[in-house]
């Protein structure tokens, strides 16, 4: 980097023409419950899912290194996934939140906290 030197070479064949595809669903659950007349507790769970970016024509490339040899794979083809990568179907986020009715001026105390998943 000092001397101006590339520090990434990256050489593409083909037409850069791609159809990328993907889908996604989700789901989301909750129940709300008044412990005491000021006090309610709220639990829920959401459901996400995103399948990843895949080609129409399969020309999705990567390589995989066996052996310390790379080898190049195509997405879809001999058993390895259409978007290069495996889908997560594991993202489950519970929540919970409480709400507390302060005395005042409707003023009201909430405390909520839940998982989040990075990306997809």
């Amino acid at each position: 980097m000092l001397l101006s030197l590339p520090a990434v070479k990256q050489r593409q064949a083909g037409v850069p023409e791609m159809n990328l595809r993907n889908w996604g669903y989700d789901a989301f659950g909750e129940d709300s419950w008044q412990v005491t007349p000021t006090t309610t507790v709220n639990i829920g769970l959401r459901y996400e899912y995103t399948s990843p970016l895949y080609d129409l024509r399969n020309t999705n490339t990567n390589l995989i290194f066996q052996g310390g040899v790379p080898e190049v794979f195509i997405g879809g083809e001999q058993g390895y996934p259409k978007g290069l990568m495996y889908s997560n179907k594991h993202n489950l986020a519970p929540r919970i939140g409480i709400a507390k009715n302060l005395p005042g001026p409707e003023l009201c105390f909430t405390l909520p906290m839940d998982l989040l998943h990075p990306g997809g």
